[in-house]
């Protein structure tokens, strides 16, 4: 496993005080500039897992597209701390441990312990060079696997899908065409697709896909987002 990541990555203060990453070259932050914490909650906690949890009765599985920080599976594991739940995560890009190391998500956690957690778990596993990672999170197995999205083979369908790529600005391949395709492919019937973008292709996309498609309010400085159904059988 090689920790392939850029040295033009640098932290930024986002305006809720909780900090991300940004790319100096690109200017693009793996958050949200007006508040990463505040983000993700709007976004793949209230508006994806909450609504999951209010609709199932089986141990969940989540897919995130892009572990990034560590800060969507954090939040995850600290808002559902009760229920057991698999959650695979998907990072062709790690960041290095130091980074993961100095992140200030703690503040933000009920359950203070679980970013110790994942930093010692982290730290032994990439030095093992193991791929996937299996982390503990409370009743969170996460695993990250050190691979792109259309790489990606497993046999699971999953009940919500954090699709947390890079905005089409940067990465337009992930909006689109035959990687919308794949990512649906995965979903279980009743699974649910949350991210913070919208854009007219995707809803396109993701609708002729068979889908039922929501545009809902956006987390603070995003006036929408997108919420995706997948019928059951």
């Amino acid at each position: 496993m090689k920790l392939n990541f850029a040295e033009n990555i640098a932290f930024y203060e986002t305006g809720d005080g909780s900090n991300t990453l940004i790319n100096k070259v690109t200017n693009e932050t793996y958050h949200s500039k007006h508040g990463a914490v505040q983000e993700s909650m709007h976004v793949f906690i209230k508006t994806g897992l909450d609504f999951v949890l209010g609709n199932r009765h089986r141990p969940l599985k989540i897919l995130e597209v892009g572990f990034g920080t560590g800060l969507n599976a954090l939040l995850t594991a600290d808002y559902n701390c009760v229920e057991p739940f698999v959650y695979h995560a998907l990072e062709p890009f790690l960041v290095p441990l130091d980074m993961i190391s100095n992140t200030n998500y703690t503040r933000y956690l009920n359950q203070k312990h679980l970013k110790d957690y994942l930093v010692a778990q982290y730290k032994k596993q990439t030095e093992l060079e193991l791929n996937p990672m299996t982390l503990y999170l409370g009743n969170c197995e996460v695993k990250i696997f050190n691979t792109r999205l259309e790489e990606f083979e497993t046999d699971l369908k999953y009940d919500l899908i954090y699709y947390d790529a890079f905005s089409r600005h940067s990465q337009q391949e992930m909006w689109e065409g035959e990687t919308i395709e794949k990512i649906v492919s995965l979903l279980a019937p009743g699974g649910v697709f949350v991210t913070y973008s919208v854009t007219g292709n995707l809803k396109r996309a993701i609708r002729d896909l068979g889908l039922v498609v929501e545009r809902l309010t956006g987390a603070p400085g995003k006036r929408e987002m997108l919420r995706a159904i997948k019928p059951s059988l």
